[in-house]
């Protein structure tokens, strides 16, 4: 994907309250800046993550449309919205017009129209349509091909690397309650659904047109096409009530299990410079020109090392001079990363050439194989990874959209990584590095940090989260690092809606609490948090907040005075509250 500009960045991540919609049982949420219609529910259960306008490159890089809305009818049951866009790219001009509507008897339908001045070369265009992940994982469903036959079909529980369904499809049904079945249907060629969770999204996504057809193909000047999607419930349709939905965010603390936190450190490949305390740092290796830089900071870090090194980028002089090198240090060296090759043979190979490297230094350190990239790289090549190496993999959040919706939305894959990654090898997983790709100047990145631990700390079998600091605010990251510092434990953390807040609690020696909430939406919100009757201390961290005075950032002292704590956050604001029983 390319690099997001930063005019693009700062755009991006304004603080826009999304337009509330309804039709019939169906809610939805519209984003007037990006064109997309997200969280199209029935009650508390969404039908379909997002539908959105797509515009893709030859080098698959995703296109920023700019959009404006040209009329909208809201009522209380209905809606109708006619908006435009046009592509932001010199290379790739592109316009195009959609209506999005929704009706009394719970339909809703988005169709886009689209034209071209001149002949473009691309490999995508038109609407794509994420199904939940939440709701959608190991689900049963039903497809209809472009034959008119419908066969039973299922989304998968491990992630899958190839397109999820055996066939392109026109429409696809699914339970989304009890006795609740919705019904998306795609008109404008045939569709296909992939398993983005191999790129960090929490999604499924259909797309036209299917993987397997030539690309990039052809869009000829002045020829119009269309896409169009219909949301509805599948008759009878059950009256469902939102439980949860419309209310404020309310967290409880689960007492078990108690897990033990994996070793936090950060990548310096990119950034060798500066101080950020971490409990390992981690150096890849993967161009022969890196050794020099490398053997500098090998001798002057006092941290333990975890090395990354892509073998076959170095030549056999190279890997002595490494050794060499490495060898006075061999003891500080606590995990080797060895990076994955295209097949199995290749990775076998390498493998039995990394042995002999590690007799050499006589290093006895854990080994993790896989990918310094997405785990969809992993997941290709993940044959080659079943030994009694660690599974490793990279992680970023943005590969595929970058507004911050969705940056928040995508860290709930991470329970699926971890576990898709339990299927090659039964042992712990490396994790990183982790890249964020966002502003760094920006209150976001903490609060993502925030949520990105409080999944992390839930779930059993990392052995270590590598953190790139270019992506983070060096100030916020080693703050919110400082206060996890002498708490080595967790305890579940429960949002009941984790797509507006998340947190995760801690535990020291004492058996005190230290409780981080972050507020996910760029729009102030109220959160509970169920903490029985008890005095806390609530320090707010902001980046306006931080600074050199130790106590920077703590606006406040209170006594609760019920079994609830109430706060309102301000957008993407993080709260770590000391619970003192």
């Amino acid at each position: 994907m390319s690099s997001i500009s930063q005019s693009q960045t700062e755009s991006t991540y304004t603080s826009e309250v999304p337009t509330a919609l309804k039709a019939g049982q169906l809610t939805a949420e519209f984003f007037r800046q990006t064109g997309w219609l997200r969280y199209i529910r029935i009650g508390d259960h969404e039908l379909a993550r997002a539908i959105y306008p797509t515009l893709r490159g030859t080098n698959w890089e995703t296109i920023s449309f700019q959009v404006r809305v040209i009329s909208e009818e809201i009522e209380e049951n209905a809606f109708s919205l006619q908006i435009q866009g046009e592509s932001a790219h010199p290379d790739l001009q592109l316009k195009w017009t959609a209506r999005i509507s929704g009706a009394p008897n719970s339909v809703i339908t988005y169709e886009m129209e689209w034209m071209s001045e001149e002949d473009l070369r691309v490999n995508r265009i038109g609407l794509c349509v994420l199904h939940p992940a939440s709701e959608c994982v190991a689900k049963a469903c039903r497809i209809t091909g472009m034959e008119g036959k419908e066969v039973p079909a299922q989304f998968p529980g491990s992630i899958k690397a190839d397109p999820i369904f055996d066939r392109p499809f026109q429409k696809i049904s699914y339970e989304v309650g009890p006795a609740v079945k919705g019904e998306i249907v795609f008109e404008g060629g045939p569709f296909e659904t992939e398993d983005q969770r191999n790129w960090g999204d929490a999604s499924f996504k259909s797309y036209t047109p299917p993987s397997a057809d030539p690309k990039p193909f052809k869009v000829h000047s002045f020829a119009s096409s269309s896409h169009k999607v219909t949301v509805q419930l599948a008759p009878p349709a059950k009256r469902v009530l939102a439980i949860l939905h419309g209310k404020q965010a309310q967290f409880s603390i689960a007492t078990t299990p108690v897990l033990p936190l994996p070793l936090i450190g950060f990548d310096r490949s990119a950034s060798p410079q500066g101080n950020i305390p971490g409990e390992f740092e981690f150096f890849h290796i993967s161009d022969a020109r890196q050794i020099p830089a490398f053997k500098d900071w090998i001798t002057e870090t006092t941290s333990p090392l975890h090395l990354g090194i892509k073998i076959s980028a170095l030549t056999d002089e190279q890997m002595s001079d490494l050794a060499s090198w490495v060898s006075p240090f061999s003891s500080k060296i606590t995990l080797w990363r060895l990076e994955m090759e295209p097949t199995a043979r290749e990775t076998e190979l390498q493998l039995a050439r990394f042995q002999k490297f590690a007799e050499k230094i006589q290093s006895r350190s854990l080994l993790a194989v896989g990918t310094p990239f997405d785990f969809m790289d992993f997941n290709k090549a993940s044959g080659n990874a079943k030994n009694s190496a660690l599974p490793w993999f990279g992680y970023r959040p943005t590969v595929h959209a970058e507004d911050a919706t969705t940056v928040m939305e995508n860290i709930g894959t991470l329970e699926w990584l971890r576990k898709s990654a339990g299927n090659f090898s039964p042992g712990e997983v490396a994790l990183g590095p982790v890249r964020l790709g966002v502003a760094r100047s920006h209150d976001l990145p903490a609060a993502w940090l925030v949520g990105f631990f409080s999944i992390v700390l839930k779930i059993p079998g990392f052995h270590s989260i590598c953190l790139a600091p270019e992506d983070f605010n060096t100030k916020a990251i080693s703050k919110i690092l400082e206060l996890m510092a002498g708490y080595r434990k967790s305890l579940p953390t429960l949002s009941d809606h984790p797509l507006q807040a998340l947190g995760f609690t801690l535990l020291n020696a004492k058996n005190q609490k230290r409780v981080f909430l972050a507020n996910l939406l760029g729009v102030e919100q109220p959160v509970k948090l169920k903490s029985g009757v008890c005095k806390a201390t609530i320090s707010r961290l902001t980046l306006s907040s931080l600074g050199s005075s130790p106590q920077n950032g703590i606006v406040e002292s209170q006594e609760a005075v019920g079994a609830k704590l109430e706060f309102l956050l301000k957008p993407w604001e993080v709260l770590v509250i000391d619970i003192l029983e």
